[in-house]
């Protein structure tokens, strides 16, 4: 990897984490005008520990590396799906995890930097 991928990779991780912390209030936000509250709370705590806990500008603690986090990225979506699917919430819980997941899916698979990357190379 040379050093203008590896910059443009740094550059736009803080937007990655901004995106997720934006996700977890949103979610937050839900549960409070939902009666599934305890759900939505639990897939907010687990968006923010694991945007708080990564190696971005945005991160609190940096324990785990961008690589790791993407991961953890596509596994909080698959989780955040199961719940929607196999827990007994209501039709605007599920639909609310499932929008969840997709944006964190979609962040995780790294297709929007890429778009992004491809669309505004000088």
């Amino acid at each position: 990897m040379n050093a203008t991928s590896s910059h443009h990779q740094r550059r736009g991780f803080w937007l990655h984490q901004l995106t997720e912390y934006l996700v977890a209030f949103a979610l937050v936000s839900s549960a409070a005008q939902s009666k599934d509250t305890t759900v939505l709370c639990v897939a907010a705590l687990v968006m923010l520990v694991n945007a708080a806990t990564t190696e971005g500008l945005l991160g609190a603690y940096r324990l785990t590396s961008v690589a790791v986090h993407r991961i953890i990225d596509m596994c909080v979506a698959g989780l955040m799906c199961v719940a929607a699917v196999t827990l007994d919430v209501t039709s605007s819980t599920t639909v609310t995890l499932v929008g969840a997941a997709v944006i964190v899916a979609l962040l995780g698979s790294g297709l929007i930097s890429r778009w992004f990357r491809r669309n505004t190379a000088s």
